[in-house]
């Protein structure tokens, strides 16, 4: 779990690090297009450039609420691109991994010194029902009437304000949103039930200044996808294909179970056991086919590799049956592969009928 304090920089090599999940996720986006649902139904978003841990004063110099020295807002990465009607448009995105379920950071209870909040708080925060604020001293407190997570809905209140402190040097449209890693639970329906209440009354409250709250949470995976394979495997953003050996007899695919073990430098999981290996196994457990013939290159065979650095699936397997699509739904199933399986032919893989067929031709052509 991590704290979510704002300064997620020190927590970067840290493998529950928001900050890392959000670079790794947003770092390449640049000249990409994104496609995220606001107010109006879905909206998209063309990236010309990322910037992380933005900085924004909160209320700028001179307003009547900054108390001299402003607070900031350090936002976890602001995208800079442009609408479909090719506007300038600024997006700003709080990244955020287990904070929401952490238990130290889900209060009932958690006080606020800094008393310039409290005309915003006021406006904002009276929408969320179970949530009162109380001056105990001269220090806000706020109380919940169930845990929920405070410090993000404060965070939240913070940034838009940086948001309109930034309208000083920027007159496009403005977004915000909380992007989550998707874990379900009653802690995620809570926060997502608060943000979705405190979207609307902002958005009421400030989207005439072009300041937009997106009305829901998005979700890395869905919403904000990591485009590096290895990324996405890691986040649980893509389903691990099965990998290795197999054999294709009388309509059946034959095969042993690995475990996918990405290996130290190689960009190829491919299993570990050879058809070779594989056969004397099926021998071992007396099947009848295997016992008819020793030689394992007799029948039909392939093998499923799943390309790291590509995140694809790549099937190899013997030209008799590469388009014979009873043998390709076959492997698919048994390997759970997705839609974007490709299948070549492998002259390596030639099995007794190829051979026969070869020969034919041969002679044939003698």
């Amino acid at each position: 779990m991590i704290s979510g304090d704002g300064d997620e920089l020190k927590n970067i090599l840290s493998l529950k690090s928001s900050v890392l999940c959000c670079l790794l996720h947003l770092y390449d986006k640049t000249g990409t297009t994104l496609d995220l649902a606001d107010e109006d139904g879905r909206f998209s978003f063309y990236v010309d450039s990322v910037k992380f841990e933005e900085k924004n004063s909160v209320f700028p110099l001179g307003n009547e609420n900054s108390n001299h020295v402003s607070p900031m807002s350090n936002v976890d990465a602001m995208l800079l691109g442009k609408d479909e009607e090719r506007h300038e448009v600024r997006l700003y995105l709080e990244s955020k991994f287990t904070e929401y379920i952490d238990r130290y950071a889900t209060y009932r209870s958690s006080p606020d010194k800094n008393a310039s909040y409290m005309p915003f708080y006021e406006k904002w925060l009276s929408s969320i029902p179970g949530l009162t604020i109380v001056n105990k001293e001269g220090v806000n407190h706020f109380i919940s009437q169930s845990p929920r997570y405070l410090e993000g809905i404060k965070h939240i209140c913070s940034h838009v304000l940086g948001m309109m402190s930034a309208r000083a040097s920027f007159d496009g449209d403005m977004y915000f949103g909380e992007v989550v890693c998707p874990l379900k639970g009653k802690r995620l329906d809570a926060f997502r039930q608060d943000y979705r209440l405190l979207a609307m009354r902002i958005n009421e409250r400030v989207g005439h200044l072009g300041i937009h709250m997106f009305p829901d949470l998005l979700f890395y995976g869905r919403d904000i996808k990591a485009s590096d394979p290895k990324a996405r495997l890691f986040y649980g953003e893509s389903e691990l294909p099965d990998v290795g050996a197999f054999f294709y007899i009388y309509g059946r695919i034959l095969r042993v179970k690995e475990p996918f073990v990405p290996e130290e430098g190689n960009r190829f999981a491919n299993g570990r056991i050879g058809h070779e290996e594989l056969y004397r196994l099926l021998q071992l457990k007396g099947y009848m086919a295997a016992l008819d013939h020793d030689d394992y290159s007799y029948w039909p065979r392939g093998r499923v590799i799943y390309d790291l650095e590509a995140g694809q699936t790549l099937v190899y397997m013997d030209s008799c049956i590469i388009s014979e699509p009873t043998a390709r739904k076959a492997v698919e199933k048994a390997f759970r592969l997705g839609e974007d399986a490709v299948f070549l032919k492998d002259e390596h893989y030639r099995c007794h009928g190829c051979d026969e067929e070869i020969a034919s031709q041969d002679e044939g052509e003698n």
